[in-house]
């Protein structure tokens, strides 16, 4: 009897291009995996410099690049020279940054930088492919001072709403549709 799978929801990747930044195997396995999704416009850079090229040069949906990269910036300095620059489109890019070593003081450089998620390797198929569907997700950008980048505010349970410092009718933060159907698809 075939095996079934409890997500039956599908996803069409064939029409997202995406660059991995990364030197290492790593970036010919995360390339692979993009592919065996569906994801047919798929490009590997090999250092921050030509990730910096490849941005100026084509339009990218989705760009997942190692955070401690060599270069002339590193994962971090990659995304805020991204979020900064006057790339349309490629400056509203799904970022997702990975390391084998995320203190946390890495997930505030991620998350202040403008990047959309953290993960940490070695990682799941199915971990890299929920995290990259929730991401793709729609969030509203933010412009303020010092940041550009998706709006930090998400996975806040509903009673979270009414505590001090937000207000009950901000639900902005509430849980993307792409992350509750993935939680509902895992309870299946």
């Amino acid at each position: 009897m075939p095996h079934k799978s409890a997500n039956t929801q599908r996803y069409n990747f064939a029409n997202i291009s995406a660059m991995v930044v990364e030197p290492t195997v790593s970036g010919a396995i995360l390339g692979d995996l993009l592919w065996g999704m569906g994801v047919r416009k798929v490009i590997t850079a090999d250092s921050t410099e030509q990730a910096k090229d490849f941005l100026e040069r084509s339009e990218f949906d989705l760009i997942v690049c190692d955070s401690n990269i060599k270069g002339d910036r590193n994962g971090f300095e990659l995304v805020r020279w991204l979020r900064w620059s006057t790339l349309d489109p490629n400056k509203f890019a799904t970022v997702i940054l990975y390391d084998g070593h995320v203190p946390r003081k890495n997930l505030e450089l991620a998350r202040n930088c403008g990047a959309n998620f953290v993960i940490r390797k070695p990682t799941t198929s199915e971990t890299f492919v929920s995290r990259i569907i929730w991401s793709l997700s729609t969030r509203a950008f933010i412009e303020c001072g010092s940041y550009f980048g998706p709006d930090r505010r998400f996975d806040i349970a509903a009673s979270e709403l009414n505590k001090f410092g937000r207000r009950a009718d901000d639900t902005s933060g509430l849980r993307s549709p792409a992350v509750i159907q993935l939680e509902r698809a895992s309870r299946s």
